[in-house]
């Protein structure tokens, strides 16, 4: 991916940035959506996934009683 990833103590977040390096111009999407499911709770491999496959996006919602769904779409075209 090739991309700077860096956890602010501070602002208690995760700060990904691209560099020099970087060729893909979707590797901060890709990443975004890794560590978002990754931070959901997702396992490893199946957050790596997220990076392999172009069409598979997570969307999370959240339910008045406090419960959270997690959903994983994949578009076929």
């Amino acid at each position: 991916m090739k991309i700077q990833v860096r956890m602010n103590t501070k602002g208690k977040c995760v700060e990904i940035r691209t560099c020099d390096k970087t060729q893909d111009i979707s590797a901060m999407q890709k990443s975004e959506e890794f560590l978002k499911a990754f931070m959901c709770g997702f396992d490893l491999q199946d957050s790596i996934a997220m990076l392999r496959l172009e069409d598979l996006y997570l969307e999370t919602f959240e339910i008045k009683d406090g419960k959270i769904f997690f959903l994983i779409f994949y578009k076929e075209f």
